[in-house]
């Protein structure tokens, strides 16, 4: 039987209410359900409590040590788990690295960069879109040398990293359509089968894994966010990140690195995305990078963090004498710009 113009049906009256029943009738799957056992008043979901009972706490990947006095607690979230992030920086300036630390900080329990604590480990994917086997190494090791970790960190890592060096691999998750591709398939069963407690996904670049037009349509980027949001619901509701490169006007002399538009290509991924932290190379002290939550949808803005990248590219927090060095620096940039402009001409009542 072939279905009529629906518009038409629509006013003949014989359009069904129910798509089960029209596709009953064309001997046709109906398509799965969508909402499903969501479509419920906000009563049914269990909802007159929600005006009276606090919710549940919500569990970070990252929390920041030290009295909230917006919450009362003794830590600030910085990320939540379960959530989709973005780590944006231009290329060579280190987001890589401060992943792979990341993941090194999540799997053994050890804090991030000198600052953010991770206070529920587990296991970690680390696909790395852009390295080899043979470069991760080297990483690894530059990392596990600066972080000082212990033989007992070092084995924990090395049971709950799965790394995938993946350089000269095709990894687009969604095709020119939208839908899911052979990687995307195997991807969320891998993660889904395993017995893992999953808490950090990291997906490096995105460039690797988006389609093809995810950073310059923004429908494409909604879709593309859509199947990050769907691979960070399986077991543990991890944490998923995304790095990302930012924009050439940002990196220029007038941007600004450190906002969450700095991120290259369509306006749909940091939109979609809850959470965006920048890393942006210091332009008078080429070791230093700072590093700027710019979007936080479930968390309070801190301030910036500075970082010092060492041997092999690892980054830590910098001391205090090197803060000084970072500010005087700053200060003598400022004093040279100046004296470059001259002085400025007094302004009379004469001169309007």
């Amino acid at each position: 039987m072939t279905a009529k113009d629906d518009n038409k049906r629509l006013l003949e009256g014989t359009l069904p209410a129910d798509p089960e029943d029209d596709a009953e009738a064309l001997h046709v799957e109906a398509p799965p359900s969508v909402f499903g056992d969501r479509w419920k008043t906000l009563a049914a979901h269990g909802g007159i409590e929600w005006f009276d009972i606090a919710p549940p706490r919500r569990r970070w990947l990252l929390e920041l040590p030290g009295d909230n006095a917006q919450t009362g607690e003794r830590t600030t979230g910085i990320l939540p788990l379960g959530k989709v992030g973005m780590l944006a920086a231009a290329g060579a300036a280190g987001k890589t690295m401060a992943l792979l630390q990341l993941a090194l900080a999540v799997a053994t329990g050890r804090d991030w960069l000198d600052t953010y604590t991770t206070p529920n480990p587990g296991y970690v994917l680390l696909a790395l879109g852009e390295e080899d086997l043979e470069e991760v190494r080297r990483r690894i090791y530059a990392a596990g040398r600066l972080m000082r970790l212990t033989d007992e960190q070092r084995r924990i890592a090395a049971e709950r990293i799965i790394v995938l060096p993946l350089a000269g691999t095709r990894l687009s998750l969604t095709d020119e359509h939208g839908l899911p591709t052979a990687v995307q398939v195997e991807l969320q069963a891998r993660l889904q089968s395993s017995s893992n407690e999953w808490r950090l996904i990291v997906l490096d670049p995105l460039s690797r894994f988006a389609g093809l037009d995810a950073e310059v349509d923004n429908h494409a980027a909604t879709a593309f966010v859509e199947t990050l949001e769907i691979l960070a619901q399986t077991r543990g509701t991890p944490t998923l990140l995304v790095a990302h490169h930012t924009t050439k006007a940002s990196r220029g002399a007038d941007g600004d690195a450190s906002a969450a538009t700095a991120a290259r290509g369509a306006s749909a991924l940091t939109d979609g995305v809850r959470w965006v932290a920048n890393l942006e190379p210091d332009r008078a002290l080429p070791d230093r990078v700072r590093l700027t939550i710019t979007k936080s949808n479930y968390s309070q803005r801190v301030p910036p963090i500075n970082l010092v990248r060492c041997e092999g590219g690892a980054l830590r927090g910098e001391t205090a004498n090197e803060r000084e060095q970072r500010e005087q620096k700053a200060k003598e940039q400022r004093d040279q710009r100046q004296t470059s402009q001259g002085p400025r001409s007094a302004v009379t009542h004469e001169d309007y």
